[in-house]
């Protein structure tokens, strides 16, 4: 077997290992969030689009449904039969409508701690300051990760993308959001504790 036809298995192999440990997930957490969906729908419409203000519903808008949005496209990108050009695409964009989703649900909770630390003047600061922060981070962490992520798919199998990461550039964006949650925990803990004594 010449050294070409191995690499071919190896990476066949490698599709499958990726297409079978993630694709398995992506379908089971789509089925989840159109269930979900399903089962809130009529109190979603008589307690957020029938509710007074416009400010909030846009952030519903924007944290409730963009999900909905991008998993479709993540179904094609670990189920379908893209080109490699489709497959950086894909991921683009799935990239991005996860990132603003992830900020605008921050963003919920940031709003919810302020709310229970009862708008005090340093917790504005520290909340909203490192939210700015976090939420830039994140996002400029994801978007230099695609220079350093390449796509491969094997021909005539509809195994989706293989992605290839070659830095630590997304792992960092995504620890940089549970650092930022594990704040957002601990305040309220810290909170919790306080109102308790």
């Amino acid at each position: 077997m010449s050294g070409l036809a191995m690499n071919e298995i190896q990476k066949l192999a490698k599709g499958l290992d990726v297409s079978r440990d993630f694709g398995y997930s992506n379908v089971v957490g789509s089925a989840v969030v159109y269930f979900d969906w399903l089962l809130t729908l009529d109190a979603e419409i008589k307690l957020v689009w029938n509710a007074k203000g416009s400010k909030m519903k846009v952030l519903y808008l924007l944290t409730r449904y963009l999900p909905l949005v991008y998993s479709p496209l993540l179904l094609y990108y670990r189920f379908g039969n893209p080109t490699v050009s489709e497959c950086t695409a894909v991921y683009r964009s799935i990239g991005i409508l996860f990132t603003v989703a992830a900020i605008c649900a921050a963003l919920v909770v940031t709003l919810r701690t302020w709310a229970v630390w009862d708008l005090k003047k340093p917790m504005t600061y520290l909340l909203f300051g490192t939210y700015t922060v976090t939420s830039i981070l994140i996002l400029v962490l994801y978007i230099i990760s695609w220079k350093y992520t390449s796509h491969s798919v094997i021909s005539g199998l509809p195994l989706g993308c293989i992605p290839e990461f070659q830095s630590f550039y997304l792992p960092a964006g995504f620890v940089s959001e549970a650092a930022y949650d594990t704040l957002i925990l601990l305040l309220m803990l810290v909170r919790g504790a306080s109102l308790l004594l």
